[in-house]
């Protein structure tokens, strides 16, 4: 029997994840990185394209290229491409039938049971549409596991915790969930979900650098989606290298044309100007920790695990919020992006609920 695939769905990216005898394992795309694009791109010769190929071609070819694939998911609404509307579930499985090439390419297997990583808010709507794309890339869907369980299961939490605290900050949302544990089971005491997230923290750096080429230059790059698009790309690239330095160099030659020739972006941005033109999205963060203990009826500093998912949590000025506002430091080690796949490979002899049951309570 073939293994069982885990596919963590996110906003930026998707990450697939198979246990294997030594424990879970990370399935890498066809050009070796751990996560995939979620996105979907239509050329005008015709051609779908999804992952990497139609995060390349985003730049050139903004109005046909679908972002977040997941999103729309559950919804009536279609994708118009020269006269052809394409349903969400449709858009989502030329994403996820790209997936199950890479795993084939991978593993060398050719038949694939799925358990679909979801957030714990996806509706039945979702999940049955999740499901029929599933079906459609080739790939049988196994059941669903609620994001909350998978990071859980792959945090390796000690017998003795009582009080967790589960913080994930992905692309475009904070989910903050308390957790109490007993036999061997989790209860949810309170969650609260906050519509911030790493995205936004682009937006922000992008923002910045457009005001500040505005009043160096005169112009508004807002204007051109191609400009904008390469704009967005240096602003996240930004984002994460200060997430390990203090400082981080944004270069975009030939961004605009001027009276006198060609406009090339060059600024400096430092850790601390980040920070303080994203104070507003940290304390929206810390908001929402607060928020969560207070219903819990949890007091700062009294909890027994702190456990963070998403690669926005990486974000220093984020990290540091949510352990002040936790009373608790933040865990070294880990790689929080992957926690949740490979939580899910840990967690995949459990009984999985059928699609489209509602989320179960932890």
């Amino acid at each position: 029997m073939s293994r069982t695939l885990s596919i963590n769905i996110g906003s930026v990216n998707t990450r697939m994840a198979v246990m294997e005898p030594a424990g879970p394992v990370i399935v890498p795309n066809r050009e070796r990185e751990p996560a995939t694009p979620s996105m979907v791109a239509f050329a005008k010769t015709g051609e779908c394209m999804a992952g990497e190929d139609a995060s390349r071609q985003a730049l050139f070819n903004p109005l046909r290229t679908v972002s977040n694939v997941w999103q729309e998911l559950g919804s009536s609404r279609q994708t118009d491409v020269d006269g052809s509307l394409y349903s969400p579930a449709e858009v989502a499985a030329i994403l996820l039938q790209r997936l199950r090439e890479d795993a084939q390419a991978w593993l060398g297997e050719d038949y694939f049971p799925a358990v679909f990583v979801v957030p714990a808010s996806f509706s039945p709507e979702q999940r049955r549409a999740l499901e029929e794309a599933g079906r459609l890339a080739g790939l049988e869907p196994a059941g669903f596991l609620d994001e909350p369980a998978a990071v859980l299961a792959g945090a390796g939490l000690g017998d003795g915790a009582r009080h967790i605290l589960l913080c994930d900050m992905g692309g475009s949302r904070f989910d903050v969930t308390v957790l109490e544990s007993g036999g061997g089971a989790f209860r949810t005491l309170a969650a609260v979900s906050s519509r911030v997230g790493g995205e936004d923290y682009d937006r922000c750096i992008a923002r910045w650098l457009m005001d500040r080429f505005f009043r160096d230059w005169d112009v508004d790059l807002s204007c051109d989606p191609a400009a904008a698009q390469r704009i967005r790309e240096g602003a996240e690239a930004a984002k994460l290298r200060l997430s390990q330095e203090g400082i981080a160099e944004i270069s975009l030659p030939y961004i605009a044309a001027g009276r006198d020739g060609p406009l090339h972006l060059e600024y400096t941005l430092t850790r601390a100007l980040f920070s303080e033109i994203t104070a507003h999205l940290t304390r929206t963060a810390a908001a929402g920790v607060q928020q969560a203990l207070a219903r819990a009826g949890v007091v700062p500093g009294r909890l027994d695990g702190l456990v963070t998912a998403g690669g926005a949590i990486r974000i220093p000025a984020v990290a540091e919020a949510v352990a002040l506002a936790a009373g608790v430091p933040v865990p070294p080690g880990g790689n929080p992006e992957e926690r949740a796949v490979l939580g899910a490979c840990a967690a995949q002899a459990r009984v999985f609920q059928p699609a489209p049951a509602p989320a179960a309570a932890f």
